[in-house]
């Protein structure tokens, strides 16, 4: 007995102690931001630079990528053995004959080690759940990398959009501006009406509020970039996006292949379904219950003897097989398996309504731009005209607020192709345009 003490001791020296690890304070977290992108600093910022940075830095990456070291830690590590148990006690004689003369005392020692020894094959199974586990966040951290690099082609699209739409407002509305000073003029000098020059007025005022949307519709899309990358946002007022060329589609009979393979929800699917299936594996072995090997000394009392005794152990799975915990493990399997079912079936349709809607985005786009040269023909003309004195200044103007309107619906018809382009690239998991 006086052996079993310190190696009970030894066991208990031996467990793993507390470290504490304080949270790095904001000052530093930026000093640090700053330090991590030093090459793209003074420099005009483009889109393989960006890509390359935002593959390592992204902070969602980043989070993804410490959630699988951890589980890849306890992947690492055997299930062990259950603990054996150690029992000590003292062993006290009473009753008649207890102080009898020539005994060794009152007072003796009992002890028990306890063993469990596992039939049912639950360690190793249960290694096999952990190592699926840390797979099946390998595999999300792959699917959060490529959903994020699809996410920053799409912000990088929007912002050269965002970019362009400021630029052109901005001359629309100075445009908008100088017609209205020539029909203030016109009005003064008898040609025109009050009418015509308020309408002008609202116009340029319309036009110089929606060049102010712009700006705000522009610093939200770079400040996604910056959230999305981890860029510091003021590197992104140096970036040179631009609008990205025409989608070329796959055949539409290699799409299922294609969204069962790249598709990055789907791909975390599969994972979460095959720790599914390890975890149900694992629940059905639990109903078979654990051998227990166990001996004791008994150091009796009063007695000039010691007692030696070995004994078996074994729960008898009468009413407690684990029931609900295979019910719950073979529910969360069919939910996995119905889930990615249906959610193929979705994708796939959902990448159907949006390649129609990409090719009617395109028409209208291709019908836009086929109007532009003879707007513009046609402003020229009201120009010359009224230097000729053919029209007068309101029809002039009319002319060129028809102009304006045709150059905003031609970035309208943009932003909508490349909307659908983008959703159509996410959904097949491929390129369909290389970035400029």
């Amino acid at each position: 007995m006086k052996k079993l003490t310190p190696l009970a001791l030894l066991m208990l020296a031996s467990c793993a102690s507390y470290e504490a690890q304080p949270l790095v304070n904001a000052d530093l977290l930026v000093a640090n931001q700053n330090r991590q992108a030093p090459m793209l600093e003074e420099k005009v910022l483009h889109y393989p630079e960006v890509a390359r940075f935002a593959a390592i830095n992204a902070p969602e990456l980043r989070r993804a990528q410490a959630e699988y070291e951890a589980a890849a830690k306890l992947a690492g590590i055997k299930t062990p053995w259950p603990n054996p148990e150690l029992e000590l006690a003292p062993s006290i004689s009473y009753g008649p004959g207890a102080d009898k003369p020539g005994t060794r005392g009152r007072i003796g020692a009992f002890g028990s080690l306890m063993f469990s020894i596992p039939l049912n094959g639950r360690l190793g199974l249960q290694d096999e759940v952990n190592a699926a586990t840390a797979e099946a966040l390998r595999i999300k951290a792959l699917a959060i990398q490529r959903r994020v690099a699809f996410e920053l082609r799409r912000l990088w699209r929007e912002h050269a959009l965002a970019r362009q739409s400021v630029t052109l407002k901005l001359e629309l509305a100075e445009s908008a501006a100088q017609a209205l000073i020539a029909a203030r003029r016109a009005n003064e000098q008898g040609v025109g009406s009050r009418l015509d020059t308020g309408i002008d007025a609202v116009e340029a005022g319309n036009l110089r509020r929606e060049a102010a949307a712009a700006e705000i519709a522009a610093a939200d899309i770079a400040g996604e970039l910056a959230t999305l990358t981890g860029l510091p946002l003021r590197l992104l007022d140096r970036a040179a996006p631009r609008t990205p060329p025409d989608a070329v589609l796959p055949k539409r009979d290699e799409w299922p292949a294609l969204i069962a393979n790249n598709n990055p929800e789907l791909a975390s699917l599969r994972a979460e379904y095959e720790v599914a299936e390890r975890q149900l594996r694992l629940e059905v072995a639990l109903q078979y219950p654990d051998l227990k090997l166990g001996t004791s000394v008994d150091g009796m009392a009063g007695e000039h003897k010691t007692d030696y005794a070995l004994t078996l152990g074994l729960n008898l799975p009468i009413f407690d097989r684990n029931q609900q915990g295979i019910a719950v493990a073979e529910a969360r399997r069919t939910r996995l398996r119905l889930d990615y079912e249906t959610r193929l079936g979705e994708l796939l349709s959902e990448a159907d309504r949006q390649a129609r809607c990409l090719r009617a985005a395109r028409a209208s786009l291709d019908f836009a731009r086929a109007n532009l040269p003879q707007v513009q023909l046609n402003q020229d003309d009201a120009r010359k005209s009224r230097e000729a004195g053919l029209i007068d200044i309101m029809r002039q103007l009319e002319i060129e607020r028809g102009t304006r309107k045709a150059r905003l619906a031609v970035l309208d018809d943009e932003r909508e192709r490349v909307k659908r382009q983008n959703q159509l690239e996410l959904i097949l998991g491929v390129k369909t345009a290389e970035m400029p």
